[in-house]
């Protein structure tokens, strides 16, 4: 019922992004994807995206890899791809 159609919300867009679709698209962009199921008790949303930045962030404060960065373990920094995703999964939280 109602937590199933919350889950179709997420496509519909934010106050932060109001396109229609632009989770997804932005997903695409960078390589992932996304799911949802409603379960009994809860509802579950998980994305993937790919480790490796494909698009240009939004502020060009930090955006360039150095040697430092690019030798750093996995896990070591986050990159823009998946800072922008939870971004624009937590606007549907709040």
């Amino acid at each position: 019922g109602l937590a199933h159609f919350h889950e179709h919300m997420l496509f519909l867009g934010t106050a932060k992004y109001p396109h229609e679709n632009d989770f997804e698209q932005y997903l695409g962009r960078n390589g992932g994807s996304s799911n949802a199921f409603t379960d009994m008790e809860d509802t579950n949303y998980y994305f993937s995206v790919s480790p490796l930045d494909h698009e240009e962030s939004d502020d060009d404060t930090d955006d360039d890899v150095d040697e430092e960065d690019a030798a750093a373990p996995p896990g070591g920094r986050t990159s823009a791809a998946l800072s922008g995703a939870l971004d624009r999964l937590a606007q549907f939280m709040i």
